[in-house]
């Protein structure tokens, strides 16, 4: 059966693409921020089901539908998207003193039986002091504001962006960029047999 992922995150799809999954690839027309949970956990999974409930509409073949929502949490706060430049300096201001963590729902919903799995992953990062000049770099720069929390976090051997400034992750770079592959796996493999 297709899998079809309804993301358009870029960071998602090279995370399938990557594991060696073929894919269609679909957006959901959704207001995130009209979803509201004060807990993490609640809240991903909310706008992953409400993500699948509007491509489950449009989708006409039997697929695996696989949507995922990511938020970052530092000292308590929720992060999403950073809505300006002020809010994105907030959020690397906060890296500074306190460890980032990525809250990560996945939801696969089979098209055909309306079956669905779904779980959460959270991973940490922690940073050495990101210079003031390297916050306003990353601003300028401005591809920050399409990641939760500003939380741009590549390859590890990757050089660019924030990685410089990581000193440890707990959990995976996958999921920190918004798709567990393991858990991803796992869900594949349990709602085949479902």
């Amino acid at each position: 059966m297709k899998i079809i992922l309804g993301s358009a995150s870029k960071s998602r799809q090279a995370i399938l693409s990557r594991a060696g999954y073929s894919f269609e690839v679909i957006s959901a027309d959704i207001d995130e921020k009209q979803i509201r949970y004060e807990d993490p956990s609640q809240l991903t999974m909310a706008i992953a089901r409400a993500k699948a409930d509007d491509l489950l509409k449009k989708i006409k073949t039997p697929a695996l539908l696989v949507t995922s929502d990511t938020v970052v949490t530092c000292n308590g706060e929720i992060f999403e998207k950073p809505n300006d430049e002020e809010e994105a300096r907030y959020f690397l201001h906060c890296y500074n003193r306190f460890p980032a963590s990525t809250t990560t729902a996945v939801l696969i919903t089979n098209t055909e039986t309306s079956k669905c799995i779904s779980d959460v992953d959270i991973a940490y990062v922690y940073f050495h002091p990101i210079p003031e000049s390297e916050i306003e770099k990353l601003i300028a720069i401005g591809d920050i504001f399409h990641f939760a929390g500003a939380l741009q976090v590549e390859a590890l051997d990757d050089d660019t962006q924030l990685n410089p400034f990581v000193s440890r992750i707990e959990g995976t770079i996958e999921s920190l960029q918004g798709l567990p592959i393991h858990m991803f796996k796992r869900l594949l493999e349990e709602i085949k047999t479902m």
